[in-house]
């Protein structure tokens, strides 16, 4: 369904997070992963999408958020910075996953992060945590 409600030319490009399962989930768990990651190629494919699946370590070290710290929160702070007109629907926690499809997206794309404003965030970020917890900035 979600894909008939797309507009799209024949041959548009979907870039989609190649799967893996976590070492410690169970058969079940590799079985569904495998499943549902080949459901959605299958899909794609059929509804005549070029795909190009993308590890998350390429597009996280794209963006400089694979030694992050807090990654759910640089993903959403970097997809909020590339996609401002999408900061409310960004802005709790839980959405992190709506992050990571736009910077997905955003890599494919080809887009940048202007690192010194990212940075700058992050900077500010830390010292406002800083203040909170001693009440001083580093």
């Amino acid at each position: 369904m979600i894909l008939w409600c797309l507009c799209y030319l024949a041959g548009t490009t979907a870039f989609i997070e190649k799967s893996s399962p976590f070492p410690t989930d169970g058969k079940l768990g590799w079985w569904s992963t495998g499943f549902s990651y080949g459901l959605w190629i299958a899909a794609l494919v059929a509804s005549e999408f070029s795909v190009v699946p993308v590890a998350s370590q390429t597009w996280k070290s794209y963006f400089g958020l694979t030694r992050s710290a807090s990654p759910k929160d640089d993903s959403r702070r970097a997809a909020t910075i590339l996609f401002p007109d999408k900061a409310l629907s960004l802005k709790l926690k839980k959405h992190h996953g709506r992050a990571e499809a736009l910077l997905l997206a955003a890599y494919g794309k080809g887009l940048v992060l202007p690192s010194e404003k990212f940075i700058k965030t992050q900077r500010v970020l830390k010292q406002e945590t800083n203040l909170t917890l001693t009440g001083t900035p580093d």
